[in-house]
């Protein structure tokens, strides 16, 4: 819902998440899509096609949807047949390496619409991990739910990376508690 607050969108769907979003502010909406190909197509339309369609924002939904269409990707590509991306490109995470550098190309598509004069606003999902430091107190910390090869396009060299906390409220509950 805050991504399409952006003036003039246009959201290429990944996952499609915008059931969510108040019509009258839901963007214009790219066609779902899955393969990998597709996904960077729809970009390369959005930048090239600016007059036609009006958008100043291009919006991704998600990242973490695009990891697992990657990961289909390579494993479907791979001439060994792999059973999974750990098997993928021989094994001994070359398979992961993979699905990262799909994701940097991406990024640099993105990086494109950027320099076209797009706000770029890419969305993830989250997720919580403990870090036991050897001097202190054990806490927690939110990280993109990713693969540790995929986080980096997604992190470094970016404007922001934000996290957001949708609020919870229980009403009718009993007095005294949440």
């Amino acid at each position: 819902t805050l991504a399409c607050m952006f003036p003039k969108a246009i959201i290429i769907r990944i996952e499609d998440g915008i059931e969510s979003v108040p019509l009258e502010r839901q963007p214009k909406l790219m066609p779902m899509c899955r393969p990998v190909q597709m996904v960077e197509d729809q970009v390369d339309w959005v930048v090239d096609n600016r007059k036609e369609h009006g958008c100043r924002t291009l919006i991704v939904d998600t990242v973490t949807q695009f990891e697992a269409i990657a990961e289909k990707h390579i494993v479907d590509t791979d001439p060994n047949n792999p059973l999974s991306i750990n098997q993928a490109c021989g094994g001994f995470g070359a398979g992961v390496k993979a699905v990262g550098k799909i994701h940097a190309r991406l990024r640099d598509k993105l990086e494109r619409a950027n320099r076209a004069g797009f706000a770029v606003i890419v969305l993830a999902h989250a997720t919580t991990d403990t870090v036991e430091p050897p001097d202190g107190e054990n806490y927690s910390r939110y990280n993109l739910r990713l693969g540790k090869h995929s986080q980096a396009p997604w992190i470094d060299n970016v404007d922001m990376v934000g996290f957001i906390h949708l609020q919870k409220m229980v009403r009718g509950g009993k007095a005294g508690t949440d």
